[in-house]
This record gives structure tokens, sequence and C-alpha cells, in this order.
């Protein structure tokens, strides 16, 4: 969670989630609430900074002051199709933010239905998926009986002292010495990051906030048949390994992860677990403790499908394995070598990740989500999980960066992620090369025989000259050894043509605190430039 912070990737992360809770009054959705909350309390939570920059979490105790502050009355809603529309354009952009309280719920009456909904708007550093679903089973609880006394979680507070004091053990020094040898040479896999960031991210403020999609693979049921070992979220993985490749055109692709990561406390001796073994299961903590993962995967074009899925689902167990290996001393660690392969596992996070979730926010009685917006500055994201009535039915749902992507990139994308997983669970797909799919995948545009991401080179930041028969072929870049190198593909991509190049600093198009620079390559005439592809 500090990485999170310190880099501001989880600042705009905040979900802001509609729940119907038919039958209930908002006086006893209120007091259901009061009461889950109570047990939950990190969810109302703060957050400070002490003199060296660490944060901390401020918990404070259950009173009226603060669920005055947190629950507050929203007055009255026609329809439950208004209340998900709350969601999707949540009113008060302030809430939920530093230094909190990180959780803000507003408390509606739907008049269609004479019941209470509300729409929750909390920060992503207070809750992961699993501590989301207790709050709810604690909710739907008080709101079938008020006066039912709540089980208490595993405190987040214990796990948390127990990370904090093993994070430097041997145990989890031997996970960070397994993420650090198979990143060591991540800084040289820049072009495996897609989308790229041409200028800086900018959060979706379209509505609706993102695009979901689904599509049904009976091929997972052959291929569990088979090979029982691969998940369905590893096949989507490999699937979204394989579209990634398709743009790029590199030889690896890149992708961050969540891991629910809640099997055990992390780093504890087996010997003192022995003492205890269930004063140590993790699956019950109220608090979040998801970790990220950083994906370099190597797509061999010559690999048949079930291979790249059994290796991929291999490196998946050791990455669950060591999910909880401390970030701060794997960044460190790669970065020491003096090549920036630490920045680039943030870089990574920042452009694409995937967040597998079961069953996605669960199913209850006494309550419905019925919708989940989020608004974060990211290349793309995917949330994803499995469902329908033999579990063979993908649910996507997809956020992207509007200053770099679009809606119509981020449909294709997600098509091409389709195409994929059908093919890869396919039987008669398993012993082919993953080429042959790779060949039937949408490309970004090539010239001479270069990849480029979308968006980076292309017929719209043409530059013409009609009487000198010239033009300008531009790409913009946040520094300049990515400058450097895209002067040398430039050059290498146009060397049959006469070619200058340079590279401009300091653009005034953007005003944003950040340097960028503009690469340009003068080609000769623009028929020329056709040629190339």
């Amino acid at each position: 969670m500090q990485i999170l912070l310190e880099s501001e990737l989880i600042n705009s992360w905040n979900f802001a989630i509609a729940i119907i809770a038919d039958g209930s009054s908002t006086q006893l959705l209120r007091a259901a609430l009061e009461k889950a909350l109570s047990n939950n309390p990190l969810l109302v939570s703060f957050y400070v900074l002490d003199q060296h920059q660490n944060p901390h979490y401020v918990t404070l105790k259950p009173s009226r002051r603060i669920w005055d502050l947190c629950l507050l009355d929203h007055g009255i809603v026609k329809t439950s199709a208004d209340v998900q529309q709350l969601a999707i354009n949540y009113p008060m952009k302030d809430h939920a933010r530093a230094p909190g309280p990180l959780f803000r719920c507003l408390i509606v009456n739907v008049e269609e239905s004479r019941s209470a909904a509300m729409v929750m708007y909390v920060h992503h550093i207070v809750q992961d998926v699993s501590s989301t679903r207790l709050f709810y089973e604690d909710l739907n609880l008080a709101l079938s009986d008020i006066s039912q006394e709540l089980r208490p979680h595993v405190d987040y507070k214990a796990w948390a002292d127990s990370f904090i004091a093993l994070r430097d053990s041997p145990a989890a020094t031997a996970s960070v010495a397994y993420h650090v040898k198979r990143l060591s040479d991540l800084h040289l896999h820049k072009q495996a990051l897609y989308p790229p960031a041409l200028v800086p991210r900018q959060a979706n403020t379209e509505s609706p906030d993102g695009l979901d999609y689904g599509f049904d693979a009976p091929g997972l049921l052959d291929l569990k048949t088979s090979y029982p070992g691969i998940i369905a979220a590893v096949v989507l993985k490999a699937a979204l390994c394989l579209v990634n490749v398709s743009r790029t055109g590199h030889t690896h692709a890149l992708l961050h992860n969540f891991e629910a990561a809640r099997t055990r406390f992390p780093f504890i001796p087996a010997s003192l677990e022995a003492l205890n073994p269930e004063g140590y299961e993790a699956s019950d903590v109220n608090g979040p403790v998801m970790q990220g993962v950083c994906n370099l995967v190597e797509v061999p074009r010559s690999q048949s499908a079930i291979a790249l899925l059994r290796h991929m689902q291999a490196e998946q167990t050791e990455l669950t394995k060591h999910a909880h290996a401390p970030l701060r001393r794997i960044i460190d660690t790669l970065n020491a070598s003096g090549n920036g392969a630490g920045d680039m596992m943030i870089e990574t996070h920042r452009t694409h990740f995937l967040t597998w979730i079961p069953g996605f926010l669960g199913e209850y009685e006494r309550l419905k989500v019925a919708q989940i917006a989020i608004r974060c500055v990211a290349g793309l994201v995917v949330v994803a999980g499995l469902g329908g009535p033999t579990a063979t039915t993908y649910m996507l749902s997809m956020r992207w960066d509007v200053a770099n992507y679009s809606r119509a990139k981020t449909q294709e994308f997600v098509e091409d992620v389709e195409a994929a997983v059908l093919w890869l669970t396919a039987k008669e797909n398993w012993d082919v090369p993953v080429s042959v799919l790779l060949g039937q995948l949408r490309k970004s545009p090539l010239v001479n025989g270069v990849q480029w991401p979308h968006q980076s080179i292309g017929h719209d930041n043409i530059d013409r000259n009609e009487s000198r028969r010239e033009f300008v072929v531009g790409s913009v870049v946040t520094d300049r050894d990515s400058a450097n190198e895209v002067v040398h593909r430039l050059a290498e991509a146009f060397s049959h043509l006469t070619v200058s190049h340079c590279v401009r600093e300091g653009m005034d198009a953007f005003v944003t605190g950040q340097q960028f620079w503009r690469v340009e390559v003068l080609v000769k005439t623009f028929d020329d430039y056709l040629g190339s592809g």
C-alpha cells in the first residue's frame, strides 16, 4: 500500500458502488451500516504521514460524529436506475480522499420500490474485494436482524503488525529474491508497455465510466477435464498476453495483476504456526491484504497453445506463493543496478493490470450490488470473473486512459481477448503454435517491419509540406532515453529513404509540469512513406 500511495497510483482508484436494499427503510439501512462499519472499522479510517513520510492508518471509536460524517442522507430518487447513475456520476469528488475519512455513503429512498438504497464511495487503501465481501455479509445480517450480534473478524492490525515485523525475515527475503531474479531485465522490455503513454494519462470522465463485456467459453470444460490444473484466470491472462504482443510486436508481454493473498499470514515460521494453525488464517482479515505482482511473460511464436498455458499456470503458482514479497524491497533491489527496472514495475502497474474476482462481490438476501464505478488513471484495466450455469462465462469490466486510448480501441482489445480465449480453449488448437492466432488478431501499424504501438505513429501525426514533398513523422515520449531509442528505430525503419531526425525538448503543447520530448523524422516524399507500409 505504501508504494501505491507514494506513486499516487491508488489515489484515483475510489470505488462508487450502488447497492439496493429492497424491503428496508432508510432508517434500518443506516442502523445496519453503523453496526457493520463498527465490525469493519478500517473502512471509516483516516491515514496520516509520519516524519519519515510513512503512511499510517488511524481508526476512531464508533461515535455519532463519525457516523454523521460518513453516512449522508441524500433524499429521494425515482428508480433503481437513478441509484446506479448516482454511482456512475458520484457528485462529491472530494469524498474518500486523504486524510479521510476514506469511506462515505449516500443513503437514498427509492420512490419506485419504497425501499432504501445506498451508494458507497470508498478509497482502495481501506478495502479489497475479500474484505468488502465481509462487510456486505455483516450488513446483510444486520438488515435481517438488527439486534443480532455480529461475529468479530480477524483484526487487520494484527495482520499488518505481523507483516511489518517479518518483512525482513529470511522467508520474506526468499520471496524478494524470486521476483528480483525473474524481473532483473525488466528495463529491456519498455516496448511491451501497452497502451503506451504518449501524453499524461487521464481518467475517463464519460458516462458510462467503462465498458462491460461478456462471452461464453465452453472449451473451458474440455480444458478442465484434460488439464485440471489450468484455471480460468490463467487462460484469461494468457489471452491478455497474446493480445498485448499482437499490438506491440515484442517478444514479451507485460501486465500487473492483484493476488488475493488470503491463504495465511505471510512469513510466519512453520514452528510458530504449528502452535495455532487456525490463528494465522487470513481469509477473515477485515482489511486489504491484496498484493500486486508484475508479470513479464515471454511469448515464443512457435510455442503451442497448451505449452503457453501450462507454463503460465506454473508461473502463476509461484506468483501466488511469493505474492507477499515486500514491494519496496523488490523495487529497491532492482533499482540498485542503476537500470531502472524497479521503476518499470510501477510503470507496468500504471499501464495495464488485471484484477480477477471470482463471483465478483457476491450475492446476498437483503442486498443487491447494482453498479460499480471507478475512474482510475491507468492505461488499461481489466476486472474479470467467471459465471454462468456451467461456470464458463467470462465477465469483463474495462477501464482505460482517455488521453492515450479510447472506447473504440478498448472494444477492439476485448474482442481480441475473447478470440484468444476461445482459440486457447479449443481442443483442436492445443498443439498449434500461437503464431497462428497472432496472425488473426488486430495489429498495430507496421513501418518497414517495425511494429508501432497504436497512436505512436501514423497519418494523424504527419505534417506535410506539399511544395517540398516532405513530411514529418512524430512521436511524444517522456524521457530522453526513450527519445533516443525512438530516433534509432525510426531511422532503421526509414533507412531506404532520405531521412533526417531530431529531438525537440520542452514542448509548449503540454503544460503538465512533466518534461516531454518530441521525436521527429523528416522523410523525403509522402509517396515513399505510404510505400514503406
